[in-house]
């Protein structure tokens, strides 16, 4: 009984603290500069001390945070190779005369288009702490990777078609 009933308390006070945050959160840019130099010290310690707290509720090692941190390093660098091979594909089909390139590009260009939106995410993020993003800054579901409430394949099968898509090129530039 004593175990049910901390994991209650615990999931009451993670509440509490979300409901804290996002009430920080909900700041607008506008009212900054009417806060207070003391006032916006006191927010920023209590965000502090709120996460603080979710690491303690949720058993978050230093070791942890690291091993997450690289891994959406990682995810943001795939990001950016596959849009980098989308722009290869796109550069060589405008300047190559080739019939099976261009109907190729024609035929990868949607496809590509995801990858292209997340890296812009990714890497305009100062654009994105507007309040439609900051719930959702970046996390993992399975093999998806969610930005802004949008879903990014980054599965096994992404990375199949990235490479597919690259062979390609390669195929029909050396025939």
């Amino acid at each position: 009984m004593k175990m049910g009933e901390d994991l209650e308390n615990t999931f009451r006070e993670m509440e509490q603290n979300t409901t804290k945050r996002e009430e920080i959160l909900k700041i607008e840019d506008s009212q900054l500069p009417l806060l207070k130099v003391e006032d916006f010290q006191l927010l920023l310690q209590e965000l502090k001390e709120l996460r603080e707290q979710r690491n303690i509720n949720f058993g978050t090692s230093e070791n942890q945070r690291m091993d997450t941190y690289t891994l959406f390093m990682d995810i943001h660098f795939y990001i950016i190779c596959c849009d980098k091979v989308k722009n290869l594909i796109e550069k060589l089909e405008q300047k190559e005369s080739n019939a099976d390139l261009s109907k190729l590009w024609k035929e990868l260009e949607e496809k590509f288009i995801p990858y292209n939106k997340v890296r812009n995410h990714l890497e305009h993020i100062e654009d994105r702490t507007k309040p439609k993003y900051t719930h959702d800054m970046g996390n993992l579901n399975g093999d998806k990777f969610i930005f802004g409430g949008e879903e990014f394949d980054i599965s096994i099968d992404s990375l199949k078609f990235i490479c597919d898509s690259y062979e390609r090129v390669f195929d029909i530039l050396i025939k």
